[in-house]
């Protein structure tokens, strides 16, 4: 590399658009980056806008995306074209319905108030749950509308999250039940439910669940993965920067567009490997002070494979292979091939009469 010229008329045409920006390209590790983002060469575009207008979201959450990660001169403009010109956007777009928001306390914590409602796409279930605090939502397939799965749903979540304080919800038949006021008052959260002549009051979750019914209906129709759409939204900056993501989990999430890998690092990560690594360190120390190394095995010796059902060593078998260092392949009689570990195979001593010398353990074991 011999860097740039001294003037913009000594660069090839296809360099002239980076002209103005030859100040912040680097190379790293054999990258082109405008300051931390990929410059992405032309004929990788279209496959890259492909994947940035994953889960068809607009213009402009489109464009907040992409600026994370990836560059190159008039993606704007492009990123435009691929929306309007996607067809299945052109079918949904009339049909969305903007909803007024009920005005809530601004929740101090992830995880604190979450809306949440039930959804039918493509005549399936879908129980929806998001965070106030972050705008995070959690889609979970349900098999019925009854209070026993949408209870269900809850306790896989919060499992995951939290209990949060507030639950908000409509005053649907599996919301007023007697066995969700049990669950309720058992897992010790409040449950606020909008009024039965006014269920947009609701309005926490209102817009995330017509957010998700388009990412998986749009998804369905155009023959893409949903989980990839529901991936894009929830790693896409919000107005304040921050994806819903980083404002629930703290770090941001990988997804299916190039990133600089020091982007994906937490805050404390060094501190959390060099405590997994010690601990780790004193788990070997513990476990190696009755513990000692088994002899490898060689081509052609006689094993016996030990019976993880019943506990006891089993059939006999050949050593064909060594594919890593504790693992063998073996043959039994029967030309059929097994993997096992070193520890479940048992050497049959070399001169050992297999008829009439075995020794009463073996005798029980042999399925011969």
């Amino acid at each position: 590399m011999q860097g740039w010229p001294n003037e913009r008329s000594n660069t090839s045409n296809e360099l002239h658009a980076y002209w103005n920006i030859r100040d912040e390209l680097s190379v790293h590790q054999g990258l082109i980056l405008k300051g931390s983002k990929i410059v992405i060469p032309t004929k990788m575009r279209k496959e890259i806008l492909i994947k940035i207008h994953a889960g068809h979201q607009g213009r402009e959450k489109c464009k907040q995306r992409a600026r994370q990660v990836v560059f190159w001169p008039g993606i704007n403009s492009d990123i435009d074209n691929i929306v309007e010109s996607c067809e299945t956007c052109q079918h949904h777009q009339h049909n969305h319905q903007k909803e007024p928001l009920k005005p809530y306390p601004v929740p101090t914590r992830p995880w604190q108030v979450v809306g949440t409602d039930l959804c039918e796409i493509n005549k399936k279930e879908y129980l929806v749950i998001v965070d106030a605090y972050s705008s995070y939502p959690e889609v979970i397939p349900l098999s019925s509308q009854s209070s026993k799965a949408v209870i269900k749903g809850m306790k896989v979540t919060f499992a995951r999250h939290g209990i949060p304080d507030i639950v908000h919800s409509d005053n649907g038949p599996c919301y007023s039940s007697q066995e969700f006021a049990d669950f309720k008052t058992k897992w010790g959260f409040k449950h606020v439910t909008s009024s039965p002549h006014f269920p947009s009051s609701n309005g926490l979750v209102e817009k995330a669940v017509q957010t998700v019914k388009n990412i998986i209906s749009k998804s369905i129709e155009s023959g893409t993965d949903p989980y990839l759409g529901l991936l894009a939204y929830r790693s896409t900056p919000l107005d304040n920067h921050k994806s819903p993501a980083e404002l629930l989990m703290g770090r941001t999430l990988k997804t299916d567009l190039p990133v600089v890998e020091n982007q994906l690092n937490v805050k404390d990560s060094k501190a959390v490997v060099a405590w997994k690594t010690k601990k780790k360190e004193i788990q070997k120390a513990y476990h190696d002070r009755e513990a000692k190394p088994l002899p490898p095995l060689k081509q052609g010796e006689m094993v016996r494979i030990y019976d993880q059902k019943k506990l006891m060593w089993g059939e006999k078998a050949t050593v064909k292979e060594k594919i890593a260092i504790r693992s063998y392949t073996v043959e039994t009689k029967d030309k059929v091939q097994y993997r096992r570990n070193r520890k479940q195979l048992r050497k049959i001593t070399s001169g050992h009469n297999e008829t009439s010398g075995e020794t009463s353990r073996d005798k029980v074991v042999t399925l011969e």
